[in-house]
């Protein structure tokens, strides 16, 4: 029986009060695994990470209702297999950064012997992790890293499921501590890198915003839509543009779109934008159970 398993541990910011309003959002999506084993390695990997996020008044942490919720509307957690999945998700929930990844191997490897009656095992611990951190709004990946040990050989006589648990919890957590901090400097450095970007924003904005739709004063990007129903409406800030199969112009800066067709769930996405770019977007049909 296979095992498929995302921890969606999420933890609220222990100073919320502290986060500003304009403070960009991160969803902890947590980590695939197919097997027992890379279920655990998951859980204690998205528990320590997400904690380690929560040190920081530099953004706010995505509740982890909203995230379950979105999930299970895509058809559950393995669609995040699909990175486009990932970005689709995290554009419709606002966000602008992901924490997401898999669990490559969490095997155990055992010699069974025999000594003075009694029978043993040489047992090692092994784990590979891909663990990523992306921006979805320029959909750069800002951190990445493949994480690998294996535990010291060790001679007992349990090879039992809640043992091997017991080591990889164990394994993992000193592994994804070690990352930590490393993930979090280079999702700081990100974020300071955008909150300039958005200053220079503000200061060409400061054109009257009727010259600025006419060109002056502002650059214009093309919004293009990757989408599965391509005759869909797109509304921008409010304004029916045109739909999916359209370039549509826009001028830099943040903008709230929605993607509605008949007999599908509208998307809402909310992107800066600050150059010409493709918006994935998968709508889906309602539930009727």
């Amino acid at each position: 029986m296979k095992y498929i398993n995302i921890s969606f541990v999420l933890l609220l910011l222990s100073a919320f009060s502290s986060v500003r309003a304009d403070s960009p959002v991160v969803a902890v999506f947590g980590f695939c695994g197919t097997t027992r084993n890379q279920t655990v390695v998951a859980n204690a990997f998205t528990s320590v990470l997400t904690q380690s996020l929560a040190v920081s008044d530099k953004f706010e942490v995505m509740k982890a209702g909203a995230v379950v919720k979105a999930i299970d509307e895509r058809g559950g957690i393995s669609a995040l297999a699909d990175e486009k999945v990932v970005e689709v998700l995290a554009h419709e929930m606002a966000c602008q950064y992901v924490v997401f990844g898999d669990v490559l191997n969490a095997d155990v490897d055992s010699v069974k012997f025999s000594g003075y009656g009694v029978t043993s095992f040489k047992t090692t611990f092994n784990l590979r992790v891909s663990l990523k951190v992306l921006n979805v709004y320029n959909k750069a990946i800002v951190f990445a890293k493949i994480l690998e040990t294996s535990s010291a050989p060790q001679v007992n006589i349990d090879t039992s499921p809640g043992f091997s648990a017991g080591v990889f919890t164990n394994l993992s957590k000193d592994v994804s501590k070690s990352v930590s901090a490393p993930m979090l400097t280079a999702l700081l450095k990100d974020i300071r890198k955008d909150q300039l970007a958005q200053q220079r924003e503000l200061q060409a904005q400061e054109v009257p915003s009727r010259s600025r739709m006419n060109g002056v004063g502002i650059d214009q990007f093309i919004i293009g839509f990757d989408c599965n129903v391509s005759d869909a409406s797109v509304e921008i800030d409010g304004v029916l543009e045109g739909t999916c199969s359209d370039k549509i112009p826009v001028p830099a800066g943040v903008h709230e779109i929605v993607i509605s067709a008949r007999n599908y769930v509208s998307s809402r996405i909310k992107i800066r934008v600050n150059r010409d770019t493709v918006v994935p977007v998968d709508l889906i049909r309602p539930n009727r159970n």
